[in-house]
């Protein structure tokens, strides 16, 4: 069943004003994407590489189909495909790997099989990659590298019941945690008030906050599951 981020998208292919509000919302997810993939952003210029990525975020609302997987995941692979193309076409050099040898997988004769991106119609292998992929550029347009979410994570057992707790205030509050992904940091201030949550609590766990709500907020189902966010109270 379509939720959330998905059923918004679905909504999106008859909606041009959604569209909009949705690439609003995700340009720092998009801007992330560019920063990753592109070393020379200055031989395009920033409008440019932001109106191709625009047009594949564009793209993957067209082609998105909710039975066949997450829009976050179909949006991550068409624009960094797209994003690829033009690098490749106007000979960039890439910032890095962006995560592909990860993926590779070894044949039945040993040999590796390099990754490369599928059709964005055809989604539906590995999930679990796929959103390890996405939360890794998002996370990445708040300063945040996901895969250190264990460096981040609260020791103790009651400041981890605090972090969880200011996860399910964002949940609740649809426009706090709106100010959250248009600012790209945590609206302290209404947190605190809202939860009565220590404010350095807060900014000593931002990192960890940051990454399990958006998470819990952005159709991630197996990375929930690993997080248990049921288990501690978080709907999904």
């Amino acid at each position: 069943m379509c939720r959330t981020l998905d059923a918004r998208a679905t909504a999106a292919k008859a909606d041009k004003d959604e569209v909009n509000s949705l690439i609003l919302e995700y340009t720092p997810f998009l801007r992330a994407l560019i920063g990753k993939i592109i070393l020379s952003p200055k031989a395009y210029g920033e409008n440019e590489l932001f109106s191709v990525a625009s047009e594949a975020f564009w793209e993957a609302i067209k082609v998105y189909d909710c039975q066949r997987g997450h829009f976050i995941n179909i949006a991550s692979l068409v624009v960094k495909r797209r994003l690829l193309n033009l690098a490749r076409d106007e000979k960039v050099r890439l910032t890095k790997e962006v995560g592909f040898s990860a993926l590779a997988q070894v044949g039945k004769d040993g040999a590796e099989i390099e990754f490369d991106l599928p059709d964005p119609k055809s989604v539906t292998d590995n999930p679990l990659r796929y959103e390890i992929e996405a939360i890794k550029a998002e996370s990445f347009a708040y300063g945040i590298d996901f895969m250190r979410l264990a460096e981040y994570s609260p020791k103790a057992e009651k400041t981890k019941s605090v972090c969880f707790s200011v996860v399910r205030f964002l949940k609740s509050r649809e426009d706090v945690l709106a100010e959250m992904r248009k600012t790209c940091a945590l609206p302290l201030k209404k947190i605190c008030d809202g939860t009565g949550a220590d404010r350095k609590t807060l900014e000593r766990h931002r990192h960890y906050i940051v990454v399990v709500t958006l998470i819990a907020a952005n159709d991630y189902p197996f990375l929930a599951g690993w997080l248990n966010l049921r288990g501690q109270g978080v709907s999904v």
